[in-house]
Formats: C-alpha cells, structure tokens, sequence
C-alpha cells in the first residue's frame, strides 16, 4: 500500500495544486475527463515508443538519441497535443489563460502517474521499486507537469490572442517536445544537469501560474 502511495500520489499533489488555485475553478467532470484522456494515451505510446525504439535499434541509432529526442518526446507530447487540440480547446469552460495551464497539467499529469505505476510495478531491472517510485516523484512527474502546462500556455496564448496567430500552435507542440527530449537526454548523460533543468521548468510555470492568478484577482475586483 505504501508502495502504491509513493507512485500515485506526487501526481495527485501536483494537480490538486493547479486545480484548487485557480480562483473560477474548472467543472469536476472537465477535469476528470482530461485526466483520464491522460491515462488512455499510455497505451498507444507505449506501442508507439517500442515500434520506435526496435527502428531506431535496426537502424544503429544509438539508445540515448532513441529514448530521449526521437522516441518517447515525439510519441507522448504529440499524443498530448492531439488530446488538448481535439478534445481540451472544445471546452466552452476553456474561457481564460489560466486554463490552459491546468488542463495541460491535468493531461499530463494522468499519462504521468500510469507511466510511474508502469516503472514502478510492471518494469524489472531499474532496482528497488520504492526508490525508483521515490526518484520519479521528483524527476519524471514534475517534468510531465511542466511539459503540459507549457503546452497549454501556448494554447491559451493562440486561443486569447486577437490575432489568432497560429505559431503558437507550433510552440505548443515543439517546446514541450524539445524540454521533453532535453530532459531524458540529460537524466542518461548528465543527471545534475536534468534535475537543474526540471527546478528551472518548475520556477517558470509557478511564475507563469501566479501571475494568471493575480490577473483573475484583478479582473474580479
């Protein structure tokens, strides 16, 4: 049981964090629906991934370039985007930039905790389940969060700007593609590097984050 806390619970955290500081929160049942599209897509980037991966493998390509810039950031944050493109920005309650932030964390962070459940009980060989569940809490699930929430900032920056300027579509797939890709290159090659990289992502999306809430505060007064 406590094993089971470990691994889903940092998830949990996180996004309970977005979601109740967001001063007009959005629908319980808007929420759940993009968490759980976070969970589905676990699926089909696993399948996506090891295709991938046995490519790049015949190919020769080695397995750090395989796992980090051209395996699982392309498969999951374009995963991602399709949830957020196709089914997120049709949400009516998708009305002010902040939501973009939390419904990005929410897809995220629901890929993130079914991914943690997968390293920490289905994959052998990455040594005791407690530490690897431990590590990931403050690695691979904040990166997830911070991955998403760029995504939805880009979003919400297309869907609110009068000039609909469509570039930021593109960043909302490259950026969090690039950071993604950035990251598990440096946590294989340089590990300092990828947990500086993580704590520099988090700065910037609580940063972001807070002066969306302080906009809300503005406009309800």
């Amino acid at each position: 049981m406590g094993l089971l806390i470990i691994t889903t619970l940092p998830s949990i955290l996180i996004l309970m964090y977005f979601v109740k500081g967001d001063k007009f929160p959005e629908p319980q049942d808007k929420i759940l629906k993009t968490f759980f599209w976070g969970l589905a897509i676990c699926l089909p980037a696993y399948i996506g991934n090891t295709l991938l991966f046995e490519v790049y493998r015949d190919l020769g390509i080695s397995n750090i370039l395989s796992s980090s810039f051209f395996g699982p950031a392309i498969v999951e944050e374009g995963l991602k985007f399709l949830v957020f493109l196709n089914i997120v920005y049709k949400f009516k309650d998708f009305d002010e930039p902040i939501d973009g932030i939390v419904y990005g964390v929410c897809i995220s962070l629901g890929f993130a905790m079914l991914e943690n459940i997968y390293y920490v009980y289905l994959r052998g060989g990455l040594g005791d389940p407690y530490a690897v569940a431990l590590v990931r809490s403050f690695t691979a699930v904040p990166a997830h969060a911070i991955f998403g929430a760029v995504m939805g900032i880009n979003f919400s920056r297309y869907r609110f700007k009068k000039s609909k300027d469509k570039s930021y579509l593109t960043l909302a797939l490259v950026i969090p593609y690039l950071l993604h890709g950035l990251y598990n290159f440096l946590i294989q090659t340089n590990y300092q590097y990828g947990l500086l990289l993580v704590l520099c992502g988090v700065i910037y999306v609580l940063k972001k984050y807070n002066d969306e809430i302080k906009s809300q505060k503005r406009k309800r007064n």
